[in-house]
């Protein structure tokens, strides 16, 4: 009996090593098989999500080199400084670009029955564009027949020294007391200014308006027209500027939250992070409203036109402005596509209005037009 016993309880210990052993291989097993791929599919479908993260990780500059060089920091050289009016030669034998231009001369001699300078209506025009600007005029003419116009060469070839034909065909379609003309001077700035798909030239002319004295200036690109209620909007958006806790200057909402349309690695440059845009809404500069401030001349412009003259900034290595992808989830990720000027006047808008944006408006003040391209030699 007792020799029965002892073999049912070996029978036992044997059963249940068994059980113990078949449990912890099912185990490891299940394990190891949630892990690997089972079917062709499975793989196409892994590889595929790896790509994607690869191209993520490139279009964002993970792990990859600046590919320019250089320490990540807005420095700017005197010279710009200087030519821009950001500081002034206390002997007085340096120019700025203003003064060159003739701007303080000319322009600002206009003046209201009150005697203020009113608001000045700047854009920019290459030879593709000569058309459209026949219509801009028209527009602005209509809507406000007593402001000046200052109206911007940008082809990068132009030369400032004598008026080329452009220039010249630009002259004949102003035909009035308040329009004037002004070649910008692409020689006196680093080359890639010369790349109009960045922009660069936007703040650096904003600037040189702003240097040529206490004016509010509205940029308009030239495919803007102002719409029916303009003249009481104006109002609005000057006392808004002047008064509004916005340090001088006025916008209008794009719809996109600044990190998903800014590269990240331009972030940097302005010491911030994308995280700190994650919910800060883009305005779009193809209409904004600056009125000269010492707040909005240290805090806002001279970061913007800082990094519009450092390429590493206001085009990332990496960058692109097409191919957006806004059905990434969260919103807030980056799109893939860059705005480069655009891009770095809202994160210097960030770091100046870190907790509020009292700058944007939501009334209307124009509205895009559906531009054709038109052939350069066409124009002419």
């Amino acid at each position: 009996m007792g020799g029965l016993t002892g073999q049912l309880k070996c029978k036992v210990r044997h059963f249940l090593c068994l059980v113990i052993s078949v449990a912890l291989t099912s185990f490891v097993l299940s394990i190891y098989n949630q892990k690997q791929p089972h079917t062709l599919q499975d793989i196409v479908t892994q590889t595929h999500k790896q790509f994607e993260s690869l191209k993520e990780n490139l279009q964002a500059g993970v792990g990859v080199g600046d590919g320019w060089g250089g320490d990540k920091h807005l420095d700017v050289e005197d010279k710009y400084l200087s030519l821009l009016g950001f500081i002034r030669d206390p002997s007085g034998k340096e120019t700025t670009q203003a003064q060159k231009l003739g701007l303080e001369a000319a322009e600002l001699s206009v003046r209201n029955n009150n005697g203020t300078v009113p608001i000045l209506v700047v854009t920019a025009v290459n030879k593709g564009q000569l058309f459209q600007f026949e219509d801009f005029l028209t527009n602005v003419q209509s809507a406000l027949p007593a402001n000046p116009i200052i109206v911007w060469n940008i082809e990068p070839e132009a030369r400032v020294e004598e008026d080329d034909e452009f220039t010249l065909s630009l002259k004949q379609s102003c035909n009035s007391s308040l329009c004037f003309v002004k070649r910008f001077s692409f020689s006196d700035y680093p080359d890639h200014v010369k790349d109009l798909s960045f922009r660069a030239y936007r703040p650096l002319i904003l600037q040189i308006m702003m240097d040529a004295g206490n004016t509010c200036s509205l940029w308009l690109d030239i495919d803007r027209r102002f719409i029916a209620q303009t003249k009481l909007n104006l109002s609005r958006f000057l006392e808004l500027a002047k008064t509004g806790g916005s340090n001088g200057v006025v916008g209008w909402p794009s719809g996109h939250p600044t990190s998903s349309l800014t590269h990240p690695k331009m972030f940097a440059y302005f010491e911030t992070t994308a995280e700190n845009f994650y919910f800060h809404r883009m305005i779009d500069p193809s209409q904004l409203l600056l009125c000269k401030t010492e707040d909005l001349q240290s805090k806002v412009m001279k970061p913007w036109v800082a990094c519009s003259l450092k390429k590493e900034c206001i085009a990332p290595f990496g960058s692109q402005s097409g191919g957006c992808r806004f059905d990434k989830k969260p919103l807030y990720r980056y799109s893939g596509c860059h705005g480069y000027d655009s891009s770095a006047l809202n994160v210097a808008l960030g770091v100046a209005f870190p907790i509020h944006q009292p700058y944007i408006s939501r009334a209307p003040l124009t509205k895009p037009v559906q531009l054709l391209m038109i052939n350069s030699t066409a124009s002419l």
